[in-house]
């Protein structure tokens, strides 16, 4: 078994709800820094701000290990194709995920603007199945 840095997160406070939002944090490739490096270390500190100006308004969230840990899964025509990542080039990769208890996009925004990252994607959860 591979050993893996040890990467924060934070359990769900409650259950979600389909009005919650995902905020996925994004970074160019050259700033998104490798759990573990002091580099990595520094930004995860300046979270701890966000948790202190948002408090209950963050109910979860999770940093992601290194892209080369990545993993694609397609299905094409009942053929599973598996690609090991760094597999795509682009101008960010995601980082980070944070679950955020908002009432409308207007109070997400307010505290994704909170969050320390080049880029926050905010997206509504549509519902939670309970599986």
């Amino acid at each position: 078994m591979e050993l893996w840095p040890e990467v924060r997160s934070i359990e769900p406070s409650r259950p979600l709800t389909g009005n919650d939002w995902l905020a996925l944090l994004l970074e160019p490739p050259e700033s998104a820094h490798t759990p573990g490096t002091p580099e990595w270390e520094a930004v995860a500190a300046k979270h701890a701000d966000l948790h202190a100006a948002a408090g209950d308004r963050v109910i979860g969230g999770a940093a992601l290990h290194d892209r080369s840990t990545a993993t694609a899964v397609r299905v094409r025509d009942g053929e599973v194709l598996v690609t090991d990542g760094p597999y795509v080039e682009s101008a960010e990769i995601a980082t980070g995920i944070y679950l955020l208890d908002a009432a409308d996009r207007d109070e997400a925004v307010k505290i994704a603007s909170m969050i320390p990252a080049s880029t926050v994607q905010l997206r509504r959860l549509a519902g939670v199945s309970g599986l």
